[in-house]
């Protein structure tokens, strides 16, 4: 439990780090360039690769070797990654002002919550996660019950992550020409339709419907993390990714939560197309506010 908690806390350090850097490569007297959700795109293109990787890596080396060799052999590579880091270009540090770490901390604070797009970010990834988390949750489960082969909803979750993989470089480089708000609009449009169609889709359906839902992914995270970089104090990148890294962790604790009581008092059906409605209601939100207020850009 201790060593888990303390994992925990390097993804809360290293997390929003690695995203502040990715946003501030291209920052240019505390503007963001026309590239960036392209750019976060890419990252995020390579984030998901490890995550699919990692698992098929892991499981092959324990038909070898015992799992403290491989435990072992995961923390040498892991820490490896300090290599490349080593030959990043540096940045120059923006002067602070000489405030204790609690200062800075609670400045850092303040200046996020009082940025209306830190907020819109954060509540979108909250939304947009209590429904794959809930739909990811309760898949299997419903398969067994349609007597849907397993296999298959392996197959899905796999087709969705190598569509997210692939898509997130367009779907970034897409809302830079087009506009943050219309192009998540539009993925969580997306995935409202793919998940309201879920009941209704036969075995090998599902990964029609799985392609669906990953490009909305690549169209929304991008989308979501640039429309928040773009106005955020250059001086907090970092703690205004940490912020929206909280709204995402939520999401995904939340998700199930309703998700299981909705499939409680109605069935499997129901939570997704209660899922379908909230992702629709949203999108539908995001495109009248952009249309309807043209000196609001994003």
């Amino acid at each position: 439990l201790m060593l888990r908690l303390l994992h925990g806390t390097a993804t809360a350090i290293y997390g929003p780090v690695t995203v502040a850097w990715v946003i501030e490569q291209g920052q240019e007297q505390g503007s963001i360039d026309s590239n960036c959700a392209e750019r976060l795109g890419w990252f995020g293109m390579a984030r998901s690769a490890g995550y699919m990787l990692g698992p098929a890596l892991a499981a092959a080396l324990l038909t070898v070797f015992e799992p403290e060799v491989v435990f072992a052999a995961i923390g040498f590579f892991s820490s490896s990654a300090f290599l490349p880091v080593l030959l990043l270009k540096n940045r120059s540090i923006p002067v602070r002002p000489s405030k204790s770490l609690r200062l800075q901390f609670k400045d850092a604070m303040r200046t996020g919550f009082q940025t209306a797009e830190l907020w819109l970010a954060g509540l979108l990834e909250f939304v947009v996660y209590i429904s794959l988390y809930s739909t990811k949750t309760f898949l299997p489960l419903y398969a067994l019950q349609q007597n849907i082969p397993v296999l298959w909803v392996g197959l899905f979750f796999t087709t969705q992550e190598l569509m997210h993989l692939a898509a997130r470089p367009f779907g970034g480089r897409l809302s830079d020409r087009t506009g943050y708000l219309p192009v998540t609009a539009a993925g969580m449009m997306l995935a409202a339709l793919s998940l309201g169609l879920l009941p209704f889709a036969t075995s090998s359906q599902l990964l029609l419907l799985a392609l669906g839902i990953g490009l909305a992914q690549a169209l929304i995270f991008p989308s979501i993390l640039a429309l928040y970089a773009q106005k955020i104090d250059s001086r907090h990148t970092g703690a205004g990714a940490g912020l929206i890294g909280s709204f995402k962790n939520s999401g995904k604790i939340v998700g199930p939560i309703i998700g299981g009581l909705i499939i409680h008092w109605h069935d499997f059906s129901w939570m997704l197309w209660s899922m379908a409605a909230l992702l629709a209601a949203w999108s539908l939100g995001l495109l009248l506010n952009h249309f309807s207020r043209k000196s609001f850009v994003f």
